[in-house]
């Protein structure tokens, strides 16, 4: 959970970086046709200068080439940062505004100064007028654009702020529920491991026995160990056992009807007295009652469709003489 809300911080910082980049994009070319404007500016200070002064001297010669090479990684640094076309009208009209001015440098240079004078009206003068005018059209456009630029970068931040928190206090709050949801399962677990221990406990620890049958046969599944003191068998020696095989020829029918209403869920039952061959070949009475308990959350410790049984010893058969010693009763569950 903690790497997943790191991602989503990371994403959101990486988001807001990106818009503030692009907005600073924008103003740098802002800065940067700034930058021409000036240049320009110097280039005609320096022209004006020279018709002044009616010559280029090697100082003025050597702030035109300065300049000259200004402007050229100014133009360079707009070439990467604006792609396509767009300035391309721009950078031709400075061709040209360069290429007269090198020309009337080079009349002034000569002292043909009404020459220079001409091409400073013809060629030098609406070329510059032409480049401010682009310059100044490009500017307002590109400055408007950073604006917005900034305005989305500003209010993207803050949107991308709020949907990250927004995304990490669901993620927190999806955890805390599946927490919430384990600790619960955990408890319910608990709470049932409790009861079989306690179920178990008193089915092992009962003086009456309790058999687990499957329903059709009635297989025995589980018999508790009271099973040892009653009939003198060891539980894992019944286990797998048909019950009928154990009960006494004429009791078979009977018991057949209780199981059958036992899986049918028909209420509780009347005890009933069957003989249950003893583990040393002798018959002893014993009292069955069945109960119908489906118990979804027992179903698999009772078996799907299994029965419970319980019996109780009521007596032993011996020729014609029957003990029947008073013990509780215990449900048989289907």
């Amino acid at each position: 959970m903690l790497a997943v809300a790191l991602a989503v911080a990371l994403a959101a910082v990486a988001a807001i970086v990106t818009l503030h980049e692009r907005a600073s994009a924008g103003r740098r070319i802002v800065e940067l046709l700034s930058s021409i404007a000036t240049q320009w500016n110097r280039l005609s200070a320096l022209e004006w200068q020279a018709m002044a002064e009616q010559r280029l001297s090697s100082e003025s010669r050597g702030a035109v080439e300065h300049v000259r090479g200004q402007l050229k990684g100014i133009y360079d640094e707009l070439h990467r940062r604006v792609q396509g076309t767009e300035l391309q009208g721009l950078r031709k009209i400075y061709g040209e505004y360069l290429a007269a001015l090198e020309e009337e440098f080079r009349l002034i240079g000569l002292g043909r100064l009404a020459e220079a004078r001409e091409v400073d009206e013809e060629k030098v003068d609406p070329a510059y007028d032409t480049l401010a005018k682009l310059i100044g059209e490009a500017n307002t456009r590109y400055r408007n654009a950073s604006r917005q630029s900034d305005l989305i970068a500003n209010v993207g931040s803050a949107s991308i702020i709020i949907l990250a928190a927004l995304a990490i206090g669901l993620m927190f709050w999806k955890f805390e529920r599946v927490r919430q949801t384990a600790e619960i399962a955990m408890a319910e677990q608990n709470a049932l491991r409790r009861s079989e221990e306690r179920f178990r406990s008193w089915v092992q620890n009962s003086s009456d026995v309790i058999a687990v049958l499957d329903p059709d046969p009635p297989v025995i599944t589980y018999v508790s160990e009271s099973i040892l003191r009653v009939a003198g068998y060891r539980p894992q020696e019944l286990i797998g056992t048909d019950l009928f095989k154990l009960i006494h020829p004429d009791h078979t029918v009977k018991l057949q009807k209780l199981l059958d209403r036992c899986r049918q869920g028909a209420g509780p039952n009347p005890a009933l007295e069957v003989h249950l061959r003893r583990g040393d070949g002798r018959w002893r009475d014993i009292e069955l009652v069945g109960n119908h308990h489906l118990d979804p959350s027992t179903r698999a410790a009772a078996l799907a469709g299994g029965s419970r049984s319980g019996f109780r010893p009521t007596g032993v058969v011996e020729g014609a003489t029957t003990a029947r010693p008073w013990g509780p009763t215990i449900l048989a569950q289907a």
